[in-house]
């Protein structure tokens, strides 16, 4: 797993950010820290108002993450312009729908939360939020269970790894920041998740783990 920020941007600019989803996400999360700050660069350079920040910058990285098939680069070079058409073009929808909606994009959160599941939960690309999170699953295994627990979950298809490595593995999403991330709906999540750990839990039974 890369952990260094500007090797996993490497990777992402030579085509990984095309790959599979969950290695692609674990790539974009080890470089999360480049990525918001060129994204807030833009933002300053382009002079948008800072209170809207935070909200355009959600839109263009999760807008990175929805199109990320489009991306035709091999180079670092050719990541970042994309990139930056990515936040040019954000920008300028932020812009419109601030001036056609006063207020709209500053209020969106606590709408949500005052009209929705009372949940607060942020979207997946404000790292900041709290929010409750699955405790990873392989915090408490021995080698043997790990060993077995890896072997079950090639078994599953794309969907359903993806899902289970970013709800449980390694990001620790919520199912609605997940949702957001694959584009579906968050019953959608949930729904794909209990059919990923029924199939799980029935492989690791005929492994001999409970």
């Amino acid at each position: 797993m890369i952990e260094d920020p500007h090797e996993a941007i490497r990777e992402l600019a030579h085509g990984r950010l095309r790959g599979r989803s969950f290695e692609a996400w674990e790539l974009v999360d080890a470089a999360w820290t480049v990525l918001q700050g060129f994204v807030r660069r833009q933002f300053i350079f382009s002079g948008l108002p800072n209170y809207l920040w935070e909200d355009c910058g959600q839109a263009v990285l999760e807008r990175v993450w929805k199109y990320r098939s489009t991306y035709r680069g091999d180079s670092e070079r050719a990541f970042w312009a994309w990139l930056r058409t990515i936040c040019r073009n954000e920008r300028n929808r932020c812009m419109v729908k601030e001036r056609n909606h006063p207020m709209s994009l500053t209020a969106a959160s606590a709408s949500c939360a005052a009209e929705g599941d009372g949940s607060g939960e942020r979207q997946p690309f404000d790292r900041s939020g709290a929010g409750e999170r699955n405790l990873p699953l392989e915090e408490a295994m021995d080698r043997e269970t790990r060993s077995a627990l890896q072997a079950c979950l090639s078994r599953l298809n794309e969907k359903q790894g993806t899902i289970i490595h970013l709800l449980y593995l390694r990001s620790e999403l919520t199912e609605r920041e997940v949702a957001a991330v694959m584009g579906c709906s968050p019953s959608y999540v949930h729904k794909i998740k209990e059919q990923a750990i029924e199939l799980l839990r029935k492989c690791l039974e005929n492994k001999g783990v409970q």
